[in-house]
């Protein structure tokens, strides 16, 4: 296990509602977003936390249905920003969490590279 840290944006073709984002699929794990005036692009604060293997996430965006959206997280690499995950599409449809209609959802896990320092390896 190591302490890796991120940046996650994620960009609508039309308006967002809402943005959920679960760092190693941990819902309790409260992540907030800043998001531009017209509610398209929401960028959250840089965040950190353990990663054990591959980095596991999920997203839910809730918005009107049909609307595209994209995905990016970066991670840090001591004191450089490097794409871990870019524009990663997908689409609000009929639902994905069994629950309200109009979300888009996309449960994803992605290998931190090799050449990525941990900010604090755990031993």
């Amino acid at each position: 296990m190591a302490i890796h840290t991120f940046k996650v944006t994620v960009t609508g073709k039309g308006k967002l509602w809402s943005v959920k984002f679960y760092p190693e699929n941990d819902q309790d794990f409260s992540l907030g977003f800043s998001k531009s005036p017209d509610f398209k692009t929401w960028k959250s604060d840089e965040f950190s936390i353990d990663v054990e293997g591959d980095f596991d996430y999920q997203l839910i965006v809730g918005g009107p249905r049909n609307t595209g959206f994209e995905l990016g997280i970066e991670i840090k690499n001591e004191n450089d920003w490097k794409d871990l995950v870019e524009e990663k599409e997908g689409k609000i449809s009929e639902g994905c969490t069994g629950g309200s209609k109009n979300k888009g959802c996309i449960v994803d896990s992605v290998s931190i590279p090799s050449d990525v320092q941990p900010e604090t390896p755990i031993t």
